[in-house]
Parts: structure tokens; C-alpha cells; sequence
């Protein structure tokens, strides 16, 4: 396993440009094998990559363990929506919220924005949604997706005092949880006042949109057994199945889409980098750069 891992510690540029395979491939011709595999590394990437098959990008792969093992995993302490919060806190422009697009179409001054509130115009429009509502609105190909369901519980005492992410060693074969952590010993900001706070993450095949093996019932069980305590007494608070979470990345993998459609229209997305928060982040930063770019090229 470190033989087969060490080229994400190595040179970046050097790992995007080897030779790449699939993820089962890769592990199989570096005699990955075994416990350590089957008991640990497959369960958790199954959780990190959104499928089971092991059909993800070797190198994509070897990418995502670098983050892991160079940084520490964490949550922002008033959940996601505190990043976007951050972004907009010194913009001077007020921020429209709830606003449903309808269209966009180019523009002699810039593209114009059709929505339910009437007609915006401006000197570039970025699209920064994920691909499937990106593609009803720009024209680019959407990839394939693949979908998640996570179980969010509390309970008065938490099954265990670890902060750290739980798998069963059995993979799927156990249960339909792919992982699972007592959120709220990580971060108590999550958890109602004087509860914890447990998630618990599926895959939902995008075919059937709806698992039966995820059904609530098989997912209290398979905590059960995962904690050894009762889960009986446990509230779910809300379910969110994610139909699109994560792009797929087969391999060869291509890691820069182009975030310019011309015409000022820009698009961001990890479907436009690495499919990941990691890859969400550059593919911002990329966008801003080229509308940036482009404005400085129009004024000119």
C-alpha cells in the first residue's frame, strides 16, 4: 500500500502526467491485497468516491489520499453555508437569493440572464451549479453522476467518544452504510442543545433513484452493530439523498475542463476540475481569474 501510495506524496505534476487505470486496475497490479485492502481501503474510498466498483481514476484517487494525508479533515463550525457567507460578506452589491434561472442568452453589452424576477444583464455571467443545472443553462457536456444518502440521528448519549470516521470492514456485504461518525464529538455545533449528533452515509444508485438496502430500518441496524449500541432510541432528523453528488472520474482522467464558454460566459464547478471540495475551490478561483481576463481584455 505505500509503495502503491507514495506518488501522491511525490511531485503533482509528475502523478497527472503517468499513465492512469482504474482504481480496482491499479490496486490489483500493485498487489494492494487483502485485509488492508479489502477491510480498510475499500470501504472507506467507497464512502469518499461514491461508488463500489472501484471504476474511479487511480491518480484521481491518489489526488484525494494526498489531502488526507498531508492536511487534517474538517468541518467549518456553522456548517457549509458559513464559506458562501464569507464570500459575499464585502461585496457591495446585494446578493439575490431564491431566484430561479430560466436562461441565458449572449448579449451586445454582455449575456443576459432571464429569471423568474425579470431580465438581468451584465459584463459576464459565471454559472456555478452543479452539472446537471449548469448544462440546462450553458452548452457543455454533463458527466455521469453518482448519488449519496446520508441519515442524520440524535440521540442523549453518543455511541462512542471518538471523533473519527467509522467503516465496517465487511464493506457493503455488512450493510448499506459506507461510513459514519458521531458528528458532534467532532464539531458540538452541529448537534441540537444537549443531544449528539450521528451521520450516516449510503450510496443511492442514480438508476433507481430510491435503495431499498438504504431504508432506515437496515441502516439502524447496521449502526447498531458498527457502534455495539442501540440505536433504537435514536431520533433521525432529516434524510438528504444527494441524486448528484460527485461527477464521475474514470480514467484517463482529464483535470482541467475549460471554465470560458466564450461570449463572457464562464462556468465553475468541480465538474470543471477534480470532484471534490478541492476541485470546487480551484475551479472558482479559475473562473474569477478568466473573467478577470476577460474584462481587462474588453476595456482594452
Amino acid at each position: 500500500l505505500a509503495r502503491w501510495a507514495a506518488p501522491a506524496l511525490g511531485s503533482v505534476p509528475k502523478l497527472l502526467r503517468s499513465p492512469d487505470r482504474s482504481l480496482a486496475d491499479s490496486l490489483d497490479r500493485g498487489k494492494v491485497t487483502g485485509r488492508l485492502r479489502q477491510e480498510i481501503l475499500q470501504p472507506f474510498l467507497t464512502g469518499v468516491l461514491a461508488e463500489a466498483d472501484g471504476s474511479t481514476s487511480a491518480n484521481f484517487t491518489r489526488l484525494l489520499l494526498r489531502s488526507f494525508l498531508l492536511g487534517t479533515p474538517g468541518v467549518p463550525a456553522h456548517g457549509m453555508a458559513a464559506l458562501p457567507a464569507q464570500l459575499t460578506a464585502k461585496l457591495d452589491t446585494p446578493v439575490r437569493l431564491g431566484v430561479r434561472v430560466k436562461e441565458i442568452r449572449p448579449g451586445v453589452s454582455g449575456p443576459k440572464v432571464r429569471t423568474d424576477n425579470g431580465v438581468y444583464s451584465g459584463a459576464a455571467v459565471v454559472v456555478a451549479t452543479d452539472p446537471e443545472s449548469a448544462g440546462l443553462l450553458v452548452p457543455f457536456a454533463t458527466p455521469e453522476m453518482k448519488g449519496l444518502r446520508t441519515y442524520w440521528f440524535s440521540m442523549r448519549s453518543a455511541p462512542t467518544a471518538s471523533n473519527l470516521l467509522h467503516v465496517d470492514g465487511r464493506g457493503r456485504s455488512g450493510g448499506p452504510v459506507v461510513n459514519t461518525a458521531v458528528v458532534s464529538n467532532a464539531a458540538p455545533s452541529y448537534a441540537p442543545a444537549g443531544r449528539h449528533l450521528v451521520q450516516a452515509t449510503c450510496l443511492l444508485p442514480l438508476e433507481t433513484k430510491l435503495s431499498a438496502a438504504s431504508d432506515e430500518p437496515a441502516v439502524r441496524e447496521h449502526l447498531a452493530r458498527i457502534y455495539g449500541a442501540s440505536t433504537a432510541d435514536w431520533d433521525l432528523l432529516i434524510r438528504h439523498d444527494i441524486q448528484a453528488a460527485l461527477p464521475q472520474q474514470l480514467p484517463p482522467i482529464t483535470y482541467r475542463q475549460p471554465v470560458d464558454l466564450g461570449s463572457n460566459l464562464f462556468v465553475a464547478g468541480d465538474h470543471r476540475d477534480t470532484g471534490s471540495l478541492q476541485g470546487a475551490l480551484v475551479s472558482g478561483r479559475r473562473a474569477a481569474n478568466a473573467v478577470s481576463s476577460a474584462l481587462r481584455a474588453n476595456r482594452k
